[in-house]
């Protein structure tokens, strides 16, 4: 099956599964079907209320990888929506 894989997406290195050093994180376990989704994100363990603070305090700090991150999601929709 790797091999069926690798003939539709071209795999430029082997994924590996790294927490970052000093993390205290503990994964947030979902599953989907036979998928299992680890989230190593304080966001993940967060209400929806913490979230939308925690979200709206990054936007007015200028996160940029939460810019990105939303800029990115825009262009999807855009694209979905033509």
């Amino acid at each position: 099956m790797t091999s069926e894989i690798a003939r539709v997406v071209r795999q430029t290195r082997p994924h590996k599964d790294v927490v970052r050093r000093g993390s205290d994180v503990k994964p947030k376990v979902l599953k989907k079907g036979n998928t299992t989704i680890k989230i190593y994100s304080h966001l993940a363990h967060m209400t929806k209320e913490e979230q939308k603070k925690w979200f709206e305090s990054e936007w007015e700090k200028g996160n940029p990888t939460l810019k990105n991150i939303v800029n990115a999601v825009k262009r999807c929709l855009d694209e979905e929506g033509k």
